[in-house]
């Protein structure tokens, strides 16, 4: 198995879990979501937790070409910045992103859950 079928097959897990979750238990994540910055040890661990991550994906797999398989390494990249912003700038990370969440709650579940499916079909089938 390749590492770019790997990872899609992880991403096709995840976003899946993440979106049907999303999707039956909207209060509980939208709770999640506002009191995620509120405890700094674990905003910490995400920051941590996504930078080394995101540096994975990035170092063993930064392909890019014109095909689906770039879209991998993009994710890596912005999961990288993304964790970084979170251990560097945890406050204004966190005065953009309440904003966004707000407007977008909604959307999130389903974008997941599509995500998940064609990610689940590029990695399966």
């Amino acid at each position: 198995m390749t590492t770019t079928i790997l990872i899609t097959r992880i991403f096709s897990i995840l976003f899946l879990a993440v979106g049907i979750a999303g999707l039956i238990n909207k209060n509980y994540y939208q709770t999640l979501m506002k009191d995620m910055f509120k405890n700094k040890a674990v905003t910490f661990l995400l920051g941590m937790t996504t930078l080394i991550t995101s540096f994975l994906i990035v170092n063993y797999h930064n392909i890019w070409q014109k095909s689906w398989i770039t879209v991998i390494t993009v994710f890596g990249w912005l999961g990288l910045v993304k964790g970084v912003m979170i251990l560097v700038f945890p406050n204004a990370l966190e005065k953009l992103t309440k904003p966004i969440f707000k407007k977008l709650m909604y959307v999130i579940p389903y974008t997941a859950t599509i995500l998940g499916l064609i990610f689940g079909y590029l990695g399966f089938f």
